[in-house]
């Protein structure tokens, strides 16, 4: 994928695909994501706050909107390589953890979420804008 500069769409669940510990494989999913995820809290609503609403993802959407329901990731490193585009909170914004990002992996671009559990939250119209973006940026069709 990163040597040939395929992209990649990475949501909610991929995040814990392979992050428990794969002798001689371990660093790779991580940078390739651009985050690594070991948990998630509890289930609540994610207040979403638009870090770069300049950038091609995010335009266009307001600083804030609240997911209908949510399962917020701890992301516990964002690489050096990735761009955060929005945190998420669950607690009036006390904490907050990146949950929307891009990275560039390789010659591979990467865009990534961890909102997206429950079907309510796949439905609400800036999680099907957001993704949709997303899917654009990594593949080159906006800038």
């Amino acid at each position: 994928m990163h040597d040939s500069g395929k992209p990649a769409v990475a949501i909610h669940c991929s995040m814990h695909s392979y992050h428990w510990k794969i002798p001689g494989k371990t660093k790779h999913w991580p940078a390739m994501l651009g985050v690594t995820s070991p948990r998630h809290g509890r289930h609540a609503p994610i207040t979403v706050t638009n870090v770069k609403p300049e950038h091609p993802v995010m335009k266009g959407f307001p600083k804030q909107w609240v997911t209908p329901k949510g399962e917020l990731y701890h992301i516990d490193k964002t690489w050096p390589s990735a761009t955060v585009l929005a945190k998420g909170s669950i607690d009036k914004g006390k904490s907050s953890h990146d949950c929307v990002w891009v990275n560039q992996y390789g010659k591979g671009k990467v865009f990534g979420t961890t909102l997206g559990h429950h079907n309510e939250t796949m439905q609400a119209k800036e999680y099907l804008n957001m993704v949709s973006n997303g899917i654009l940026w990594a593949t080159d069709r906006i800038k």
